[in-house]
């Protein structure tokens, strides 16, 4: 029997969508994908459910009729059967993607009683142009059970999004992206700001496919003391532009941050080429080996110049030990110990196939994230330049609005060098994964070049659709109410969006969080 047809056309009709009928619920769901087979016009349709049905009465009787409601009154009170009051039909709306027919965008619309089925798994492959279930798989399409979702290499290099709300189930996401990428032979990165990958060594029982991933765990000296050795950064190794933004972060300062820049470029072309250097170095190079009253003009030549009010203000905050992170240098500015002997490597030795390199961002602020994300985008680009690094990389970057939401100014910043990495990383076989708590908290040149994006619930729709815009409005509100693990899903190269429950994570999770 048939399930559903398609009821014919009324003179306002949308041009893309068109109306179901059907007398039982049956497997239709809102988001399923369905065939529509049309022998009138000789073509075959792909199309979507969009949102739930509507219900009607097919006895003829409106529902603020009178009589309609005296005969429900009875139903209530046990005096008439449902069956002898209304007899329900399901209008169901349906946009159309495809022509399945001549593999094109639909150029004719499917005519009244043409039939309609759930899409196959083949059909829906091949129509929304979904990965081949290769690797972990990440989730299943809601409405059409057994369809897996699956990240393939090509998905995984070409970049991610990560969106949901604390409990939206984001992290188990993260997690699957994290499998997925160390199965296809990706050293994986993850930058841990809450944290929530320190046990990804482990299986995570609860899981239906259960597996731990090798795992090496380092943190910010500073953070919070889970696992792994104290991370030191001398700041010969850290972009001079977002140094000088975390040593002046003050509006009142731009003009100190910028000389400031200047200084620390020049030192490192002239004086520090080709060996590691610390702020106290700098210090004692501009003040005259350590003389109160700087000389910086004398000391880097002609082509430096600055006020020397300016100068002098600018070395007494430097000397502050409060505006240096405890990460940087490992040193007291003024002089202390020295932890040249430790400082953090990010090379080929740390970064394997198929292993897990956690590096523990947690009890840092978010300018400080910006700064050690802008390190290690340097160290990556250095390293797989110079052919140090073997194999692919993806870098999981987690939190990552405590960076984009520090200050304006510091996001300018901080925002350019992993937008210029995202840009490039494809030629040099490094992948990026962005999760966010909201999707417009990216910025745009950002979210421009993550091509695939998995949104899940949002405490505003129209946070949601920064990330979708072409979803309907009805499709971004019922984000709203998705529970843990719902997701609209868009892979790179899909001609739709898709609504998919998302997998557990297979490897263990630390629940320090609430986005499990």
């Amino acid at each position: 029997m048939t399930a559903m047809v398609i009821r014919h056309d009324s003179p306002s009709c949308s041009g893309e969508y068109v109306s179901g009928l059907s007398f039982a619920i049956g497997e239709f769901r809102a988001g399923a994908y369905v065939t529509v087979e049309d022998p009138v016009v000789g073509r075959s349709f792909f199309g979507q459910i969009i949102g739930p049905q509507i219900t009607m009465n097919r006895t003829g009787l409106s529902p603020d009729d009178l009589t309609s409601i005296q005969a429900h009154e009875a139903v209530m009170a046990g005096d008439f059967k449902p069956e002898a009051v209304s007899s329900p039909c399901y209008i169901w709306k349906i946009r159309i993607y495809l022509d399945l027919t001549n593999k094109e965008p639909a150029s004719l619309r499917p005519s009244g009683h043409a039939t309609v089925r759930l899409a196959t798994e083949d059909e829906l492959r091949q129509s929304l142009c979904l990965p081949d279930p290769h690797g972990t798989r990440v989730g299943f399409v809601d409405g059409n059970a057994g369809v897996g979702i699956h990240l393939d290499r090509s998905r995984i290099v070409t970049h991610l999004l990560l969106a949901g709300a604390t409990g939206s189930g984001k992290t188990n996401v993260a997690g699957n992206v994290i499998a997925s990428a160390a199965d296809q032979g990706f050293a994986v990165v993850v930058l841990d700001h809450k944290p929530d990958y320190q046990d990804v060594q482990h299986p995570n029982e609860a899981s239906d496919r259960p597996k731990g991933f090798p795992a090496k765990h380092f943190m910010l000296a500073g953070g919070l003391a889970l696992n792994g050795n104290s991370i030191y950064v001398p700041a010969s190794d850290l972009p001079a532009a977002v140094l000088s933004e975390i040593l002046f972060p003050d509006n009142k300062d731009k003009n100190q941050a910028e000389v400031f820049t200047d200084l620390l470029e020049i030192y490192g072309e002239t004086e520090g080429e080709d060996r590691a250097w610390t702020l106290r170095d700098i210090v004692h190079w501009a003040t005259r080996n350590g003389d109160q009253a700087p000389a910086i003009e004398s000391a880097v030549g002609n082509g430096f110049s600055a006020d020397g009010r300016t100068l002098t203000a600018m070395i007494r905050k430097v000397r502050r030990s409060a505006r240096k992170p405890d990460w940087i240098d490992g040193e007291n500015v003024r002089g202390g110990e020295s932890f040249s002997g430790r400082y953090f490597r990010l090379d080929g030795n740390l970064l394997e196939a198929g292993k897990v390199l956690v590096l523990n961002v947690s009890g840092v602020n978010g300018r400080e994230y910006g700064l050690f994300l802008a390190y290690v985008l340097r160290e990556l680009d250095r390293q797989k330049t110079d052919g140090r690094i073997k194999c692919p990389v993806l870098t999981l970057i987690d939190e990552a609005q405590d960076i984009f939401n520090a200050s304006a100014r510091f996001k300018e910043v901080a925002a350019g060098p992993l937008d210029a990495m995202i840009r490039k990383g494809r030629s040099k076989d490094l992948a990026f994964c962005v999760a966010v708590q909201a999707a417009d908290q990216v910025p745009e040149s950002i979210i421009n070049n993550l091509n695939s994006r998995i949104i899940m619930r949002h405490n505003s729709w129209k946070q949601a659709k920064a990330a979708l815009p072409s979803v309907t409005d009805e499709q971004f509100a019922e984000t709203m109410l998705y529970r843990a693990g719902q997701a609209l899903v868009s892979m790179a190269g899909s001609v739709a969006v898709v609504k998919a429950r998302m997998d557990r994570s297979p490897c263990k999770l630390t629940v320090y969080g609430g986005d499990k």
